[in-house]
């Protein structure tokens, strides 16, 4: 309701004149049926077992063919509904790149982090939300600040902080162990939120300020949609992942952990010696309670697995700033950026 009041008090509606150009409609019911096929193969695939199902695969092939035409359609159409010709500026391709990765940071860090903190630390989910509360405030506070410089700093500077800043609360994320307690949960939090702050106002003014100033709304249409689009992607590739992940190292473990090492026999004894007077079969509860720990562990190592891949990827992401070209003083991308 707040944020309904001051976008209608401060936010001022700019002139519009309708397109008279016709409406693209075969371009947008291929677009249509494309990301919606893609859409559900992302959020289903893990669960349906990926392409060992039809409904999968059709619905893959369906979104390849109906996207691929799609982008040939519009380079080849006088009035494409998405006008890919944007991608011709090189710090726009860029800024775009990046935006996608931010978003497969973004999105699938956040969904790898609520997963461990419910299924490793037990938290609920009222409490998970309390966590990203405390460790997301800054970004409010600071949000203003970066508004206000961005159109006075070099925008590549900023970028670069702030993806630096990621990288490092996305390594922050691999070293989470079973044992972490709060303050290690909410301080890679607060570190994302820093280095987010720093790359969105400024990344939108790269992107946008080489485009000629019809072709802005455009881009910012497709800007934001990749963004959406790699947190799907990495969302997905997350849960798979970290499934197959969790299998590995639970099989490594078990070959390591078994009656005939000295360490386990070790273990064993302590914990029937230690905890066997509160059960009635104190072998059986050992060995149940060493699974426990076999399989707590495997999880853990799992989702620091995953952790691993983002901060991999997204340390290589950072290439892309080489290709960031200074944007126009012109005043009027920092306009069309928000």
């Amino acid at each position: 309701i707040f944020a309904a009041v001051m976008a209608w008090k401060f936010i001022e509606e700019p002139e519009f004149t309708p397109s008279t150009a016709p409406v693209d409609r075969i371009g947008l019911s291929l677009l249509a049926v494309g990301m919606g096929s893609l859409q559900y193969v992302l959020e289903e695939g893990n669960r349906d077992d990926w392409f060992n199902s039809n409904l999968i695969l059709g619905l893959a092939c369906v979104a390849l063919v109906c996207l691929v035409v799609f982008v040939v359609h519009q380079l080849e159409t006088e009035h494409p509904i998405v006008d890919l010709r944007v991608f011709k500026d090189s710090s726009y391709s860029a800024a775009t790149g990046i935006n996608f990765l931010v978003g497969m940071a973004l999105f699938s860090a956040g969904f790898l982090f609520s997963l461990y903190c419910g299924t490793v630390m037990h938290y609920k989910a009222f409490d998970i939300g309390l966590l990203f509360l405390k460790g997301c405030w800054i970004q409010v506070l600071l949000m203003p600040f970066i508004g206000k410089f961005a159109g006075r700093i070099d925008g590549r500077y900023m970028i670069t902080i702030g993806m630096a800043t990621l990288v490092v609360s996305l390594w922050m994320h691999t070293q989470f162990s079973a044992m972490a307690d709060m303050g290690a949960l909410i301080a890679p939090l607060f570190v994302r939120s820093v280095g987010l702050t720093f790359i969105f106002v400024p990344l939108s003014i790269m992107a946008l300020s080489g485009l000629p100033a019809q072709q802005r709304g455009n881009g910012a249409g497709l800007f934001n949609l990749t963004r959406e689009l790699g947190g799907s992607i990495g969302t997905a590739w997350m849960s798979s992942l970290l499934s197959r992940s969790q299998i590995r190292a639970q099989s490594y473990y078990s070959e390591h952990v078994n009656v005939f090492s000295s360490e386990t026999t070790a273990r064993l004894s302590n914990i029937q010696n230690t905890n066997g007077w509160r059960f009635f079969d104190p072998t059986t509860s050992a060995y149940a309670m060493v699974k426990n720990t076999i399989a707590s562990q495997a999880m853990v190592k799992a989702f620091n697995n995953c952790f691993w891949w983002i901060t991999i990827l997204f340390t290589f992401g950072m290439l892309f700033i080489i290709f960031l070209k200074k944007p126009k003083s012109d005043g009027v991308a920092i306009h069309d950026a928000h």
